[in-house]
């Protein structure tokens, strides 16, 4: 039998070597980027389109169109119907991914490394000849829209939303991704059509592979599959924090009668990717609410049993993505815990971390990287974020060591220039009837009640 004091945390171990694939970056003569990071353990390759498509380039009145842009892609080609292109797919044992963001639309697949050919002229058949017929289309709109009305049903959806809203105005980032009721009912094929062809050029997109593969044999593959493909994306301009702050020092309490619980959000406008803080603010996220042992998680859960799990983040993009803090709680409690969460933000703000906290989130941040890295999917999410954010190719290389560098007094002075209590906003959706009066007790700002 062990004498182990099975009453103490073990002591963590030291962090193993980890070394991220290398990238390689090269052109084809149309624009097209290429990087190719070679990962030899498995006979899978992974291989990511990435076109600068990204949601932020649209107005109010064409919001949700470069999403519904990337979903009709697979409705078919002059080539191939939908069902015949499932079909392909499928007897080449892959599967298209087409996920489009804020930043980007990127069109993904992965095979085994002998059918990599056959599935990369695939890949291009769907990005360079897509059809958009006309009933696919509005069947994708249908479901976006019924969608959005369940969004409506859902108080975590209503207040993740409406803190949006109310920090960005009509700024892109203020509304959900997908688009608006009004956005949507307006849109067709021609729209989709027009998106597709001002968009998805070469000139500003990039080819991604990851797996046992050279780049001289991608360079030749995609040379094949994509010599042909012009043009070249227009300028774009990223949203900067600045310009974006709405409604400041207010508390929004969208009224859900009869609710038993509160969802709170509390934010403001954040930080872009390429921040100079960017390393800094990582690990001082992780701090505040980013990790279970996190301050917040500590106050709110541990220490008062408020809920059962509270979380803070920085959404970097582009543009000056969000910051905030999300939780829900009782309704007899609400009150107390937006109170304890400010009291908590605002105290990390004015002290900054000790030192513990800093080795902490530093081992935890550097112990867990090497997990991102563990698949050929894993791998190109990351080499993407290179080509999207203008990234050295080597940035992951060095990614541990720039984390294990930061100190409490970059932490402390990135946290004072990027969290800001007297800009932030709060929402909360719960029981008017119930909350309203212990919220506006808070004394921390206007208090405003939404339908």
């Amino acid at each position: 039998m062990s004498d182990r004091d099975r009453s103490l945390a073990p002591e963590s171990g030291p962090i193993r070597d980890f070394q991220a694939p290398s990238v390689i970056a090269e052109s084809l003569d149309n624009g097209l980027k290429i990087k190719v990071a070679r990962s030899p353990q498995v006979p899978v390759v992974t291989v990511s389109l990435v076109l600068d498509a990204g949601e932020d380039l649209l107005g109010a009145e064409k919001a949700g169109l470069a999403v519904l842009t990337g979903d009709s892609l697979e409705e078919g080609t002059p080539k191939w119907s939908g069902g015949e292109l499932a079909e392909q797919l499928e007897n080449n044992g892959t599967g298209l991914s087409i996920d489009t963001d804020w930043d980007c639309t990127t069109v993904s697949l992965s095979c085994l490394a002998d059918r990599l050919d056959t599935v990369l002229g695939i890949l291009a058949e769907v990005v360079l000849n897509p059809l958009f017929p006309a009933d696919e289309v509005s069947r994708l709109v249908g479901q976006k829209l019924a969608l959005i009305e369940q969004r409506k049903m859902d108080p975590g959806s209503v207040a993740t939303d409406c803190v949006r809203k109310m920090v960005y105005g009509d700024a892109p980032y203020g509304r959900p991704l997908g688009g608006t009721a009004e956005s949507l009912a307006s849109m067709n094929p021609d729209l989709v059509t027009n998106f597709w062809k001002e968009r998805y050029v070469p000139g500003g997109s990039g080819l991604v592979v990851v797996g046992d593969v050279d780049m001289s044999e991608i360079k030749d593959l995609a040379a094949r599959c994509f010599s042909d493909w012009k043009g070249s994306a227009g300028l774009r301009a990223s949203l900067k924090p600045e310009e974006a702050a709405q409604n400041q020092g207010k508390i929004f309490l969208v009224d859900r009668p009869g609710s038993v619980q509160s969802e709170i959000r509390i934010g403001h406008v954040g930080q872009p990717r390429k921040t100079d803080d960017y390393f800094p603010l990582i690990v001082a996220n992780t701090i505040l609410g980013g990790a279970f042992t996190s301050r917040l998680n500590s106050n709110l859960r541990e220490k008062n049993g408020f809920t059962y799990g509270v979380r803070s983040s920085f959404q970097f993009r582009r543009g000056a993505g969000p910051w905030g803090v999300s939780t829900a709680v009782g309704t007899d409690v609400t009150a107390d815990a937006v109170k304890a969460a400010v009291s908590e933000i605002e105290k990390f703000v004015s002290e900054g971390p000790s030192e513990e906290e800093m080795e902490s989130s530093r081992d935890y941040i550097a112990g867990v990287f090497p997990l991102r890295f563990e698949t050929t999917d894993h791998i190109t999410s990351h080499v993407v974020n290179t080509l999207v954010y203008g990234l050295p190719d080597d940035y992951y290389q060095f990614h541990r060591e720039k984390v294990r560098m930061v100190t409490s007094e970059d932490v402390r002075q990135a946290v004072m220039r990027c969290i800001r209590p007297d800009d932030m906003t709060i929402v909360v959706v719960g029981d008017a009837e119930n909350v309203k009066t212990p919220l506006s007790g808070l004394d921390w700002g206007e208090l405003e009640i939404l339908e």
